[in-house]
């Protein structure tokens, strides 16, 4: 077993800024037990209303459940309870803060989520977005702890959806060998970049692992969808602006209504041919990351990029 090296923890008015821009990722402590225990009393009151086929031994987020009133209850419990918190990382005045769902990985197998990227909501060309990843319970490699790339939110990969196809796809189960896990206690936070690909094991305890996520972004910056179909062969990609009503509301595999406004329609960089290959050379990032020194070289064919 790789034995790594222990990942720093901060205070909410410690310098964590310049760990997150460099690595993609931190953890601080932020919620305390008082908070802990109100946020599970509600999680108990919404697994009632769950219908257990829906959970059952895999990974769910409550925003996809049939039941579009789970869906708003959780999102708007988890602003209420813990946006103030939030406040006191990124300024509110600077950032909006859209509240997330919880996130429930049941004990099995097929409840881990490959390595993947989220869904790019920014123009990530030129503003920075965050997610918060909240777990309310101690977690760690046994029931499904967050797993990361480090600095692989320096990839160039800035259309992301659910309809666009993922440039890595076919190579999730090989980036597996290049995660990063990070464990953490309750009242804990990882805040990570949105571009990071990141993911989670499966839950091999006895009991639901409970989550949740927030997505900051800058206030100038528009909230949007890239969406792409076969239509255009997946060449094209069209670019939405979009509210978090979208998200919350409406199917996200097909192309947003009339009521979002098409921003423009730019070339899926994705498909774009290239000669050379994207050599990704982890040795010189993992050995900040790992107690001994191992080689690992990983290449796709796509374009030149260091991170």
């Amino acid at each position: 077993m790789t034995e790594f090296c222990k990942i720093p923890e901060f205070n909410m008015h410690e310098n964590w800024q310049e760990y997150l821009s460099l690595h993609g990722f931190c953890v601080i402590n932020l919620l305390d037990s008082y908070i802990l225990n109100i946020i599970n009393e509600d999680v108990n009151l919404l697994l009632g209303f769950i219908k257990k086929c829906e959970i059952e031994d895999r990974f769910i987020s409550l925003g996809r459940v049939q039941d579009i009133a789970v869906r708003n209850k959780s999102s708007e419990f988890l602003k209420k309870i813990i946006s103030p918190y939030l406040h006191q990382l990124f300024d509110p005045v600077k950032y909006d803060f859209v509240s997330g769902v919880h996130l429930l990985k049941s004990p099995g197998d097929n409840s881990a989520l490959n390595p993947h990227q989220d869904s790019s909501l920014v123009d990530e060309l030129n503003f920075t977005s965050y997610y918060v990843w909240v777990p309310f319970q101690d977690v760690d490699e046994n029931n499904g702890t967050l797993y990361v790339l480090p600095r692989s939110h320096k990839l160039p990969i800035y259309q992301r959806s659910l309809t666009v196809p993922w440039v890595f796809e076919k190579q999730e189960k090989l980036l597996w060998n290049f995660m990063l896990p990070v464990s953490v206690k309750a009242g804990q936070v990882i805040i990570f970049h949105s571009a990071l690909i990141h993911s989670s094991s499966p839950n091999k305890s006895d009991k639901i692992r409970v989550a949740a996520n927030f997505f900051i972004k800058p206030k100038e910056a528009l909230y949007l969808n890239y969406y792409s179909d076969i239509k255009s062969e997946y060449k094209n990609v069209e670019v939405y602006n979009v509210s978090p009503e979208f998200y919350l509301s409406c199917d996200i595999m097909k192309r947003p209504d009339k009521k979002f406004p098409l921003l423009r329609t730019e070339k899926n960089i994705n498909q774009l041919k290239y000669k050379k290959t994207l050599v990704l050379d982890l040795t010189s990032v993992y050995k900040q990351y790992i107690n001994k020194s191992i080689p690992l070289l990983l290449r796709f064919k796509l374009w030149k990029f260091s991170l």
